[in-house]
């Protein structure tokens, strides 16, 4: 039985690169979502070290899995991201002041340090305290001088050789300059990273892990014979990005479609704190919430504290199970743990059995589309503790790569769904259509009742191209105050809850090699309230063709009577008005007229006549309108009686 353990990863300056032989390349999956699975071998996996690209680096922490039925743990390793400044920040001397002898005892002042000023001569010791050199030497360059304190206490003055050597006696400086130099050795090799890779036990490893790589591509060519047949090739173009040559490997292509995430592991990310100004309290009150005596010393004039007995500190948790707290999760590793200044760690701080559900998944949109169903993973939480969010690399039972997903919190006892690919073996089409029935209408107090039952049926078509016994959970979303009338091709299971909080129905379709539909029958009920007046006789005409009590018909006909009575009268009553102005025109350009000709001429006489008749015409119009709004205001009265009375 192999034993599967997530990579931990510790930086190391100092690592030699071995042969590429020693964990050679054996296997290749390259995907279309531009990644490649690497494989490598290694006989004796205790320490292995990779050169690979710096852009390689997250995706190693992220992704790489060491297996091996011997391997008890393992751990990879490679420099930080700055390891240059990492080292020197804790160094006497910088990287520039490490260029040139002067400048580098210049740096080491108080280091004791051995001289030697040339060939054959006798080495002097002592702490360094400076280095000068004069201004004026004649026409000869000046030497630099160093002061050196023996110990003794002699101070010498010593003129700096060119063939001058140093040696420092210091043995921490001496490892630190030696830190450093390695530091600045591995900054010279550029964008390449050292990954070493360490375990623990016996025998054999296998080791995998994803990264990026060039999308690879297919060409088809079809071949046609005389017959009338055709013979078709798909040729796979590929691309060794990797920068390592692959020799006698295992190539696999993928066509899948995992969910694929990129996260900055290996960068550092640095939490904003929120400050708090410190409280500076009075002398004696802090004195006397510390448990001091506060004293008045006479020979110094100043006050001197005596000091109670300070409690012990709290004693640190030892045990190597998680714990939940109450605002957080701990986990106390077993054994202790070297972190150099400068150094990346990642350890696995959990390793159980949690309840996973691998399965197909299509979220119902009430719309009609066609797809592929999501790959996700149910994922329980049975453990005593929270899980931290994070990023999380899906792999088959044989260690295959399957896509990425994001790992969501996980209090003790929830339950979430991650998505993390598309299952491109089922394919789904969603089709909704929609109707009405049951209408029924009513009238009483100018007010028409409409209701109706909108239905809804969505069909669920559900094919497999693979012809595998699969099960796709299709979740048929449940809105407002939509009833469920009934369900074909699926048992009929409880609303659950999804992650974003709406309800679902989570049907279960087993696929048996055939295609399977999923119908899922709805009603709502609608109501619609119209008011009578201001509905026209034409539309309550058409509603009184409706299923109904016959005194509600009755009652609608009426009013849609009143109704058009009310129309005519309001339209004769416009046309009386419309002529009466047409009349008062008439009026208005014969008086005009009428004063531009003479006073006794003919044409004076016709428009004095015009106008007398025009003003006959006006008043009786006048009259008739009048008469009309009489009629009007009687037809109004008995259409609001009327609505005002029950159907």
């Amino acid at each position: 039985m192999f034993r599967s353990l997530s990579a931990l990863s510790l930086l190391f300056l100092s690592v030699a690169p071995i042969a590429a032989s020693e964990a050679p390349v054996r296997s290749v999956t390259l995907f279309e979502a531009g990644l490649a699975e690497i494989g490598r071998e290694a006989s004796d996996p205790s320490s292995i070290v990779l050169d690979l690209p710096l852009h390689m680096v997250n995706d190693i922490l992220k992704s790489l899995v060491v297996r091996g039925e011997g391997i008890t743990s393992a751990r990879i390793s490679l420099d930080g991201e700055s390891p240059v400044e990492d080292v020197f920040s804790t160094l006497p001397v910088s990287p520039e002041e490490m260029e040139t002898l002067e400048d580098l005892l210049a740096a080491l002042k108080g280091v004791p340090v051995s001289l030697v000023m040339g060939v054959g001569a006798t080495p002097v010791e002592g702490r360094v305290m400076g280095v000068a050199r004069p201004s004026v030497c004649g026409d000869e360059p000046c030497p630099a001088f160093v002061m050196l304190q023996d110990e003794a206490g002699a101070v010498r003055r010593l003129p700096l050789q060119d063939d001058a050597s140093l040696r420092i006696l210091d043995p921490s400086v001496d490892a630190g300059v030696k830190r450093g130099l390695e530091a600045l050795r591995a900054a010279a090799s550029g964008e390449l990273r050292a990954v070493k890779v360490e375990t623990e036990g016996k025998g054999p490893a296998a080791l995998s892990y994803v990264i990026e790589a060039p999308v690879w591509k297919t060409a088809y060519k079809v071949m046609t014979g005389k017959d009338g047949s055709a013979r078709l090739q798909a040729w796979a173009v590929i691309e060794n990005a990797t920068g390592e040559d692959w020799d006698d490997i295992r190539l696999t292509l993928s066509a899948g479609s995992p969910k694929t995430l990129q996260s900055n592991l290996h960068g550092r990310t640095w939490r904003v704190r929120e400050t708090m100004e410190p409280v500076v309290a009075p002398m004696m009150e802090m004195a006397k919430a510390a448990g001091m005596e506060m004293r008045l010393n006479d020979a110094s004039d100043a006050f001197a504290p005596s000091l109670a007995a300070a409690p012990a500190p709290a004693p640190l948790e030892a045990s190597a199970q998680g714990t939940e707290g109450g605002v957080d999760s701990r986990f106390t590793f077993p054994k202790t743990v070297d972190l150099p200044a400068g150094r990346v760690l990642s350890l696995p701080f959990v390793a159980e059995d949690l309840p996973v559900e691998h399965r197909s998944l299509w979220q119902g949109g009430l719309y009609d589309r066609k797809g592929n169903p999501d790959l996700v993973l149910e994922i329980r939480n049975d453990l005593p503790v929270r899980l931290p969010a994070g990023i999380m690399t899906v792999e088959d039972e044989t260690g295959g790569y399957q896509g990425d997903a994001a790992f969501p919190l996980l209090v003790p006892g929830s339950e979430e769904t991650v998505t993390f690919g598309q299952d491109r073996k089922v394919t789904v089409e969603e089709h909704v259509e929609g109707g009405r029935r049951n209408r029924h209408v009513s009238a009483a107090r100018g007010v028409l009742h409409v209701t109706e039952d909108e239905l809804r049926t969505t069909t669920y078509r559900i094919t497999s191209s693979s012809g595998e016994r699969r099960t796709v959970e299709v979740r048929h979303p449940v809105q407002g105050d939509w009833t469920l009338l009934k369900a074909t091709g699926a048992e009929t299971p409880e609303p659950e809850m999804d992650w974003i909080g709406s309800r679902t129905l989570p049907f279960q379709v087993t696929l048996d090699g055939s295609d399977h539909t999923l119908v899922v029958e709805e009603s709502h009920l609608i109501v619609e309230n119209w008011q009578i007046g201001d509905v026209g006789p034409d539309q309550l005409e058409t509603w009184a063709t409706e299923e109904m009590p016959e005194a509600d018909r009755a009652y609608i006909l009426k009013a849609a009577e009143l109704q058009r009575a009310l129309q005519d009268l309001e339209g004769e009553r416009d046309r009386l008005a419309a002529q009466m102005a047409a009349a008062a025109d008439d009026q208005d350009r014969a008086r005009r007229m009428l004063e531009t000709v003479p006073d006794t001429s003919e044409a004076r006489k016709r428009f004095l006549d015009k106008i007398m008749t025009s003003e006959d015409r006006i008043e009786s119009f006048q009259a008739q309108v009048v008469a009309a709004n009489e009629r009007i205001h009687v037809a109004r009265d008995a259409l609001a009686d009327h609505l005002g009375g029950e159907g």
